[in-house]
């Protein structure tokens, strides 16, 4: 029998959620946001690594060295991996792409073949009635 309560559920699966909730509106991350978060990412991996090598070595405990680094990744995960807002801060001015040039160029080209449609129907009134 597994309970549905809300005790039940734990941790596991409400972090994900939470995490999900949280970064609903976020966008994606920018190419200097890119660069923030790798050295963000490295500062915060590097300075637990230091923090646990100095307490395992007064400890003289490797479990001390090895929970400080595990914390360090686990909070530089939570900061950089998800698309937070704070990394899109310089999103890119990006060119138009050629195809909406393209389409551009034949909207505009079939405006002046409609436009000059009337034209050449009177002209060829004008010739018939001329004919005639």
């Amino acid at each position: 029998k597994e309970a549905t309560s809300p005790r039940a559920i734990g941790m596991g699966t409400l972090l994900p959620l939470l995490l999900l909730l949280l970064c609903a509106q976020c966008a994606a991350m920018d190419f200097k946001g890119q660069l923030h978060c790798e050295r963000t990412f490295q500062l915060v991996v590097l300075l637990s690594g230091a923090i646990g090598f100095v307490l395992g070595y007064l400890q003289q405990e490797f479990r001390s060295t090895f929970l400080c680094l595990a914390l360090g990744g686990g909070l530089s995960a939570v900061v950089c991996l998800p698309d937070w807002p704070w990394w899109n801060l310089h999103p890119p001015n990006w060119l138009p792409s050629e195809e909406d040039d393209t389409e551009a160029e034949a909207e505009a080209e079939a405006e002046a073949v409609a436009d000059s449609k009337p034209d050449k129907e009177k002209k060829k009134k004008k010739k018939a009635a001329k004919g005639d």
